[in-house]
């Protein structure tokens, strides 16, 4: 599955929207280019999106969105994952972590 790059809080909301209609899980991944960190997550939020079937992946730049956008999904450190289910928030991740703890993340919630 090819990962979105949204930059703006609208196609958020579209993305969360359409994650809510198609009954899909939502995982963002919550980054910015300057982090070393998110820069090594990167592949391995790549490849799962590959591996996990009915749950869409987008990655947002933390630099795109106002703080309030930030606030609202928990996300005070990067890279932050951030799992959406029926337009609400189930799940957070803060810091770096490795594909296996990601698929856990996203299977058990």
């Amino acid at each position: 599955m090819k990962i979105a790059e949204i930059i703006t809080e609208a196609k958020l909301e579209e993305y969360i929207e359409a994650a809510k209609k198609d009954n899909q899980k939502l995982v963002i991944d919550f980054f910015a280019t300057w982090c070393g960190p998110c820069q090594m997550y990167i592949p391995i939020f790549d490849k799962v999106s590959n591996q996990l079937e009915n749950v869409k992946m987008v990655k947002i730049d933390i630099d795109t969105i106002t703080e309030p956008t930030a606030i609202k999904y928990g996300v005070s450190a990067v890279p932050t994952t951030v799992m959406i289910e029926n337009g609400e928030v189930i799940g957070t991740k803060q810091g770096f972590i490795v594909e296996a703890e990601l698929i856990k993340f996203i299977e058990n919630n």
